[in-house]
């Protein structure tokens, strides 16, 4: 019988649960990926494949707003690209306080353990990088950006335990806004 790992991603509402089967196995070699481009998103990335696209509505304060999600599951190992706008997000809000929210809750939404968090930026907006170890053995590496009013999650995760430092680098490192 396989182990189906749950693995856990940030969502604006605290949690988003997608499930897979499969080995414990290492992430695609870099030289497989492909390059993503969304202009509606406004972002460039590389992933191991072609991703899968999906649209979930999500609940905020100010009513329901759409999360953008581009998925590569590969059952143990899953690579995620999400984005959704913030309608509710002042323009004098302390951004620090709302990346602290969302790592607060990507740690309570895993059942897990912040490993690391290191304050990031890409083209002058703030950002984080989080290691958390999940509470049912995966670990999960992960970096947001808070660009005006839009929030990107861009995310890997793989069985703790499995060596993914060069696809981890390199699928973070990709990621560009246009």
């Amino acid at each position: 019988m396989r182990h189906i790992p749950k693995i856990l991603v940030i969502t604006l509402s605290a949690s988003l649960l997608f499930t897979g089967c499969g080995k414990k196995e290492k992430p695609a070699e870099a030289d497989q990926w492909v390059d993503v481009k969304s202009n509606d998103g406004g972002f460039f990335v590389r992933m191991p494949q072609e991703p899968e696209m999906q649209t979930q509505m999500i609940p905020t304060t100010a009513g329901s707003t759409p999360l953008y999600m581009y998925l590569v599951d590969f059952g143990a190992v899953a690579y995620a690209v999400m984005y959704s706008d913030l309608p509710y997000l002042e323009e004098d809000a302390d951004l620090d306080k709302v990346l602290d929210e969302r790592r607060d809750a990507a740690v309570a939404s895993s059942n897990g353990k912040l490993r690391s968090e290191k304050k990031i930026s890409i083209d002058g907006h703030p950002g984080r990088e989080l290691r958390i170890d999940t509470g049912d053995n995966m670990a999960y590496t992960g970096r947001l950006y808070l660009v005006g009013k839009r929030l990107y999650q861009v995310i890997i995760v793989v069985p703790q335990g499995v060596d993914a430092k060069e696809a981890t680098e390199k699928f973070l490192d990709s990621f560009r806004l246009l």
